[in-house]
């Protein structure tokens, strides 16, 4: 075995950068999710509070119908938003599952490679070890060559 060299470890190089940038396009993916997910909690908590303050003036005394439209339509509003970040939602959870499922495949893809790599070396070591054991043997048929 003349070429002890890992002849696919540029290629591994490449994989394990291919890996690299899938876990950042996932853990982008993971904030995208994230922050989206936030905001709809923050939307729908509004939104209960606006509904109270409805309900609150419904059943006041006094009743404003101008403030009591003006919430409606507050309320509207709100539920249109609620209703596009739940979509939104939706596809940032489908990005972020297709982000992942790119990674474990990078990432497999980088393995099967570095298997090969491990396998190289040992192969490597073990001719190393031949190459030293019939330097030995040789060293020892001289000797005794010598001696006879």
């Amino acid at each position: 075995m003349k070429n002890r060299k890992f002849i696919l470890e540029n290629i591994l190089k490449f994989r394990e950068h291919l890996e690299k940038e899938q876990i950042s396009r996932f853990r982008d993916a993971l904030r995208k999710e994230s922050a989206i997910d936030k905001e709809l909690t923050n939307r729908r908590r509004d939104l209960e509070k606006l509904r109270f303050r409805r309900d609150n003036l419904l059943t006041s005394k006094r009743l404003d119908i101008n403030r009591i439209k003006t919430l409606q339509e507050e309320i509207l509003f709100t539920e249109i938003d609620e209703d596009t970040l739940d979509k939104n939602l939706v596809k940032a959870k489908d990005t972020t599952e297709n982000e992942r499922k790119a990674w474990v495949e990078k990432k497999s893809e980088k393995d099967a490679i570095k298997k090969l790599k491990e396998k190289h070396g040992k192969a490597v070591e073990k001719e190393m070890i031949k190459e030293e054991q019939k330097e030995i043997d040789d060293i020892a048929i001289q000797k005794h060559k010598e001696k006879e």
